[in-house]
């Protein structure tokens, strides 16, 4: 989550959604009355050709539900501010909170949510672990996060005992391939797994 503005003192705070989990900390935070301010669409009839078209407008409503569907965040309330001075103020509106989007949030901020944004704030690699469990010529990554888990899966042709003729080298290879997907990552932990000896040997 990134910080664009934060005064604790002063109930605000302004940021960006950079993924899913910082979804999931911001869901934690929402409360029943807090006022969300974002960029958001809105109807609007064009009373010379009889049709409506939607038309993006800044609003700020006072929350009254919110739903955490696990990609996004559902935000229904009343409007209490827009840049739009034709929407009319105290009617309902809703909105989904996705990544990338940027909204301010004023609210009273106890302890509970101080240390959420503290947790928010941290780089999500202090949180996030990686699992690599190899096998002959297969290796299974888990990537495990705040709220979720990504799974990804390398395959190498090593070839059999039979086809003994530069199986080292191919063993090699595969190892490396797998070293330089995992390097892509930034994580607090890397804990390696397996059948047999492949565990050593790749940690070799």
């Amino acid at each position: 989550m990134k910080f664009l503005a934060k005064n604790i003192r002063g109930n605000f705070i302004k940021v960006k959604i950079e993924n899913i989990d910082d979804l999931w900390w911001l869901n934690n935070l929402i409360e029943e009355g807090d006022l969300i301010k974002t960029k958001t669409y809105r109807r609007k009839k064009m009373e010379d050709v009889g049709k409506s078209e939607r038309e993006m407008v800044i609003i700020k409503i006072s929350v009254e539900k919110f739903e955490f569907t696990g990609k996004i965040i559902h935000v229904i309330g009343k409007i209490v501010e827009s840049s739009d001075e034709d929407v009319p103020l105290h009617s309902y509106h809703s909105f989904n909170i996705s990544v990338d989007d940027i909204i301010a949030l004023e609210k009273i901020f106890n302890e509970y949510h101080i240390e959420i944004l503290k947790e928010a704030e941290k780089g999500n690699f202090l949180r996030q672990i990686l699992i690599v469990v190899v096998d002959e010529g297969t290796a299974n990554i888990a990537l495990l996060k705040d709220v979720r888990v990504e799974y990804s899966e390398i395959s190498g042709n090593i070839g059999g005992k039979r086809n003994m003729e530069g199986r080292d080298k191919r063993k090699t290879e595969f190892y490396a391939n797998i070293l330089n997907f995992i390097k892509k990552f930034s994580v607090y932990k890397i804990i390696i797994g397996g059948a047999g000896f492949e565990k050593e040997n790749f940690y070799e």
